[in-house]
């Protein structure tokens, strides 16, 4: 007898491409025009919004207002045992990018200092306009929130979320 076949969450293609287009919808590009977000930015956005209770803990120490967890997020094993192994997994972030790319949904350019930036096409616009339901909404809500740090540099950001790692 084989086991029924499980594909974790986490570890779903199309759920994290869904995902990855919701923070480039909300956070690729500033008002001005100016492209965002970079490899390390997007690890670090992607890690915040799938481990909400870490983001909270980050707008603390910003002293932002943290976003209204749900229930399942601040009462999990994940919120109590932090895995910060997707913090460093530049491989899957390569992996969904380079997906997200070749379906067209992606927009590429690269700036000298940053390195590669990325902002949503045309077609991925589209797609992540239509990414609703309940599971999609609370992405979007803690991205709302997430907006709030912006403005913050990249380094400034790892810092601070070093610092809460160490529970510090």
């Amino acid at each position: 007898m084989s086991p029924l076949p499980y594909v974790v969450p986490d570890h779903s293609t199309h759920l994290n491409v869904g995902i990855l287009l919701l923070i480039l919808k909300r956070m690729g590009v500033t008002p001005r025009g100016k492209w965002m977000l970079t490899n390390e930015r997007l690890l670090v956005l992607l890690y915040l919004v799938k481990h909400p209770t870490m983001m909270a803990k980050l707008l603390r120490r910003f002293e932002l207002p943290p976003p209204t967890l749900a229930v399942e997020d601040s009462h999990s094993v994940a919120s109590i045992a932090v895995n910060v192994d997707a913090l460093f997994d530049h491989e899957q972030l390569r992996y969904l990018l380079m997906y997200a790319a070749s379906r067209n949904l992606i927009a590429v350019s690269y700036r000298k200092p940053e390195g590669f930036v990325y902002a949503l096409s045309p077609t991925g616009s589209e797609l992540a306009s239509e990414l609703t339901g309940d599971y999609f909404d609370k992405i979007d809500r803690y991205l709302t929130a997430a907006e709030q740090i912006r403005s913050h540099s990249t380094a400034s950001l790892n810092a601070m979320l070093s610092e809460v790692l160490k529970g510090r």
